[in-house]
């Protein structure tokens, strides 16, 4: 049993923590296996992929990954979404995927955690931010009961706003929102490093120590 976990900021760690204590699974970081373009096969009797969610969908930099390694046929797969708000309606994307690579779709869950894209969104303080993470433990233990006993994901309720978000906003919001430039250092930077560390693309380097 292995989970995989997509984490930028600690949300999906955290998530797939807390799933890994109640089921036992393996914690695997899929964000060092797309910044190595690591596609060696995976072998597991369940797969969990903990994500984030980019644009009421899973981040393209994981389906592509998805797309290019081999982990079998009929392996169930289950997915957590982490969001700041809510995940849209990504079902239909996530059942293409799975047929595509010949996995069993177990459905997805939305946990709530704290606003992390920063490009667009304020984040909140310290104290807000942990009172988001604990309200996220009870849903997080739900699906993580759901998925030790074997049982797909209950059904969510979607309405058109959440298929109009993931089926068409989606690709306006990598073309015109997802840019680069949106990031940059400030006076303010301490110098750790750990951007540079966590980018899956290796797009951020350290420069004069900043």
């Amino acid at each position: 049993h292995m989970i995989l976990c997509f984490s930028g900021t600690g949300n999906g760690l955290y998530i797939s923590g807390r799933i890994a204590e109640a089921t036992g699974d393996e914690i695997i970081s899929l964000n060092d296996r797309i910044k190595t373009a690591d596609y060696s096969s995976i072998t597991a009797e369940r797969l969990i992929f903990v994500v984030p969610t980019y644009g009421w969908r899973i981040p393209r930099v994981v389906e592509q990954w998805i797309g290019k390694t081999d982990f079998g046929a009929g392996i169930p797969a289950y997915f957590i979404m982490s969001c700041g708000a809510e995940i849209g309606a990504p079902e239909k994307f996530l059942e293409n995927l799975c047929s595509e690579k010949k996995l069993r779709y177990m459905g997805v869950s939305e946990i709530v955690m704290p606003e992390n894209y920063i490009a667009m969104f304020p984040v909140p303080d310290e104290a807000e931010a942990r009172k988001i993470a604990e309200g996220s433990i009870p849903d997080i233990e739900k699906a993580a009961h759901v998925i030790a006993s074997g049982e797909s994901l209950p059904q969510r309720d979607t309405g058109i706003t959440d298929h109009i978000k993931s089926d068409i906003v989606n690709p306006l919001f990598y073309t015109f929102v997802v840019k680069s430039k949106k990031f940059y250092s400030l006076d303010t930077c301490s110098g750790c490093g750990l951007c540079a560390e966590a980018c899956h693309e290796g797009a951020i380097g350290m420069e004069d120590g900043k």
